[in-house]
């Protein structure tokens, strides 16, 4: 086990490189939501982290005449380094028969679903364009690409009529040689998945089927490359017995593509899975898993986790990371994420579209942001704030002097002790007291661990109303 863990350090992130620094690419990180670097808890538990919506939400609406319902949003954001630009693909409905038909002073009178099944004009997706230099101002260029009601005054950036590319995901390609394909749009249509490939993600060629990819795929469809699969995977939504489920497929050449798997549903017919968007970040995947309330009409969003894209994990099953806001707020009814986070200044940014209405009814949708501290995920923190809790690591190797933790322990302690593999204690540290992400742990037994390094330890660790995240070994200045 020890030494497994540290050749995984070598995967890397796959996260944009655009969109980190070098501290935040540093790899050696590992996420303790991991179960798999953990052997014993007692008295505490794992706890999504707390994000903080921006003050300046919602940052766009449907305000465009082509942007008729902006439904889920399915935002893809990326901050392009060399352009210094936060740029966003977003797929509303470009025609939708229910909201021409029903002038807004009439939607009290009916249902959404209602006045779209009786409408005889179908629906048509199109994929959008917007950009921002900060990432809170956004614009929508006109790109002349794409003719609407007989104008190419638009930001329409794919369209593909009858039905349009269903839930695109949009993936800038950084392992791509041939610049022409740097990004990818990965869509539904036509009872399945198709490709689109670019060299600045506006003008596409001609999008291919991925055969063998028989799916509804009517949700925000997400492709990444995985490096320790060596192949491009991908996350779309099947159903099975009329419940939404997430499913996988695989692809060496983005030609010939497997069977999409199912690899995740909700517990019950009431919750279900209605789409995830998939990273890889510090040794781990995780998932921004969108949970479907059937009963309620709404949508929030969980984290997920897996080691390998294959076998899942829900943090914390039933509490949000992006919750919804409160009746009469912007994305009271839905929450949707963004693919995918982005890693700036210390900070993540999770961009999400957020509805004020019920999924199946009428409801305006926005572009919104969400912000999370570094790495902090999710985190063990006490059940009591009477007693502290206790986590002891799996063997781990040690690859450095110092040892660095993510912990927020301001008005309380955290403390560490290191063992051998029989249990016995080599050091302890000072406690800590503040909040750090990064923070270095001092000994009161030794400087460093630089005696240690190469022999197998495991870490224990004494949360008193504090909350640990992460940690990572460093080389000793």
């Amino acid at each position: 086990m020890a030494r497994d863990l540290s050749i995984r350090i070598g995967f890397g992130l796959l996260l944009s490189l655009s969109a980190m620094n070098a501290a935040e690419a540093d790899d050696s990180k590992l996420l303790l939501l991991d179960s798999r670097l953990i052997e014993q808890v007692r008295g505490a538990r794992l706890t999504v982290g707390q994000v903080e919506k921006h003050s300046g939400d919602p940052l766009f609406s449907a305000d465009r005449p082509w942007e008729q319902r902006l439904d889920n949003v399915y935002a893809n954001v990326i901050f392009d380094e060399d352009a210094k630009l936060f740029k966003c693909w977003y797929s509303p409905f470009i025609f939708d028969g229910a909201i021409e038909n029903t002038p807004r002073d009439q939607r009290d009178r009916v249902t959404y679903v209602e006045a779209w099944r009786k409408t005889t004009k179908p629906r048509e997706m199109g994929l959008c364009y917007a950009t921002s230099a900060d990432g809170i101002v956004w614009k929508k260029p006109s790109l002349r690409l794409y003719e609407y009601k007989g104008s190419l005054d638009n930001n329409l950036t794919l369209r593909i009529p009858p039905e349009g590319p269903h839930g695109t995901g949009v993936f800038r390609d950084e392992r791509e040689t041939d610049s022409r394909r740097r990004y990818k749009a990965f869509f539904s249509m036509n009872g399945g998945l198709w490709l689109s490939c670019s060299p600045d993600g506006l003008a596409w060629d001609a999008a291919t089927r991925c055969e063998g990819t028989e799916v509804a795929g009517d949700t925000h469809n997400n492709l990444l490359w995985s490096s320790a699969r060596q192949r491009y995977v991908a996350f779309t939504r099947t159903w099975g017995d009329g419940i939404r489920q997430v499913a996988r497929t695989e692809t060496v050449d983005l030609r010939a593509w497997t069977k999409p798997q199912v690899v995740l549903q909700g517990e019950d017919a009431r919750h279900q899975t209605y789409a995830m968007l998939v990273f890889h970040y510090a040794q781990v995947y995780l998932g921004l898993l969108m949970i479907f309330d059937t009963t309620s009409d709404r949508i929030h969003c969980e984290l997920a986790w897996s080691p390998d894209t294959i076998e899942w994990h829900r943090v914390s099953p039933g509490t949000p990371l992006i919750a919804n806001g409160p009746p009469d707020s912007y994305d009271f009814g839905c929450v949707f994420a963004a693919a995918y986070p982005i890693l700036q200044a210390g900070r993540i940014l999770l961009y999400y579209g957020g509805s004020n209405g019920p999924h199946g009814n009428w409801r305006d949708s926005f572009l919104c942001r969400a912000e999370l501290p570094i790495d902090r995920w999710a985190g063990y923190a006490p059940e009591s704030t009477d007693a502290p809790g206790h986590l002891v690591t799996r063997p781990l190797l040690c690859t450095g002097g110092t040892l660095h933790v993510n912990a927020d322990a301001q008005g309380g302690a955290l403390r560490v002790s290191v063992l051998d593999e029989n249990g016995v204690m080599l050091a302890e540290s000072e406690p800590i007291h503040t909040n750090v992400t990064d923070g270095a742990v001092r000994w009161t037994t030794g400087n460093n661990l630089a005696a240690l390094v190469d022999r197998t330890i495991q870490f224990h660790f004494e949360l008193d109303r504090s909350r640990l995240y992460a940690i990572r070994f460093a080389r000793t200045p």
